[in-house]
């Protein structure tokens, strides 16, 4: 069976887009009552960004339309979680 560890360093291999899926669906499945910290949630976003537009600005990366983002996010939600 693998490990939380096991499981986190192959999540991190993926690319920023699937990390974020992965990211979204772990935390809307966590229970309502549980305090997760907002400081750390930001905190972590932000340094993805950073991250990103670093990835960008080396021509690692490419800008993607709004609409073209939103598609995406859509396409990789469960059915019936994209309204």
């Amino acid at each position: 069976m693998s490990t939380v560890q096991d499981i986190l360093d192959h999540a991190l291999r993926l690319q920023p887009s699937e990390r974020a899926t992965i990211a979204s669906q772990l935390l809307a499945s966590l229970p309502d009552d549980l305090e997760v910290s907002e400081s750390g949630i930001e905190s972590a976003w932000a340094d993805e960004a950073n991250h990103r537009l670093a990835e960008y600005r080396a021509g690692r990366g490419r800008a993607v339309e709004w609409n073209e983002a939103l598609s995406q996010v859509r396409d990789a939600l469960p059915t019936g979680k994209s309204s």
